[in-house]
């Protein structure tokens, strides 16, 4: 299977400008900040289904090289888990159909994946992940 990346290396960096942009993490209120795992629980290339926010939103959060990113955890391209699927470098690939997505920016990486994930705004604070979900 050939598959064509849709962004990044070598893909279309006009899609790059069209990210969604997260606010600065010091400009969130405290109010949109759920405490959703431990930090030294889940190491390096290891991900977490997590629910956050005030309608338990599904979520994937993931350690990437000791950063942590979250995207929502259900598949833009079919209702598959994320969570369930595997992290390759920076990307996330979905367990279904070998989609990925970008885990920084939510973005298409691999097809059949074409529409972005929603994206999270992530801190640690002590050893408390949180992630903003916002209005």
């Amino acid at each position: 299977m050939i598959l064509k990346r849709l962004t990044g290396r070598g893909g279309d960096d006009n899609a790059r400008s069209q990210a969604p942009q997260l606010p600065p993490i010091d400009e969130i209120p405290e109010e949109y900040f759920h405490t959703v795992a431990k930090a030294t629980d889940i190491g390096p290339g290891e991900m977490k289904y997590v629910e956050a926010g005030k309608k338990d939103e599904p979520i994937v959060l993931m350690n990437v090289d000791g950063e942590f990113y979250a995207l929502t955890d259900t598949c833009t391209h079919e209702e598959a888990s994320l969570s369930d699927g595997e992290i390759i470098g920076d990307e996330i690939e979905c367990p279904l159909h070998g989609g990925a997505f970008e885990v920084r920016t939510g973005l298409p990486a691999a097809f059949p994946v074409v529409v972005a994930a929603k994206v999270y705004p992530v801190r640690v604070v002590g050893d408390d992940v949180q992630i903003a979900v916002l209005p």
